[in-house]
């Protein structure tokens, strides 16, 4: 038996052996439909001890069922809190355009826009703003403006 046979011989037995691996196989799926979760629960993060944020306890139960493991909360919030304020920021953001289009399509006459996996803004928690050019220019006009002189009628 020449050399390259003994190479392929061995080499099918290997990988026969590393299919039997139990690391290689998918493993059976969990019915976790228990856990009352979805994406669209409300998000109250938690860091795991496995140094991941999640969604809420509901979600961290969820990916325990699933990945079989045993992940406790570590704290409330982010687990990066850096990350955590940069990304509540651009929530934040994205949320204040959000109002700011539904108040648009509302002023004329237009079916309020939904965007699919958004919750639907609370209007109150982001007031209508102006022109942020307007508003500066406005604001730098009152500052110029002497109250005083205006009292003593010299700014009329």
């Amino acid at each position: 038996m020449d050399a390259a046979c003994i190479l392929t011989f061995i080499g099918l037995v290997t990988v026969g052996l590393a299919a039997d691996d139990e690391s290689t196989l998918v493993p059976e799926e969990r019915d976790c439909s228990h856990i009352r979760f979805t994406p669209f629960s409300v998000h109250n993060y938690i860091c795991g001890s496995d140094g991941v944020t999640y969604i809420n306890l509901p979600h961290l139960a969820y990916m325990n069922c699933i990945d079989n493991k045993g992940v406790t909360v570590v704290k409330e919030g982010y687990c990066d809190e850096e990350k955590g304020r940069l990304a509540q920021e651009a929530h934040h953001k994205f949320m204040a355009e959000y109002a700011k289009e539904i108040r648009k399509a509302i002023r004329e006459g237009r079916p309020i826009p939904i965007i699919a996996d958004a919750p639907m803004p609370n209007l109150d928690d982001y007031p209508e703003v102006e022109d942020e050019e307007a508003a500066a220019e406005e604001q730098e006009q009152e500052e110029e403006y002497d109250y005083d002189d205006f009292e003593e009628g010299r700014n009329e």
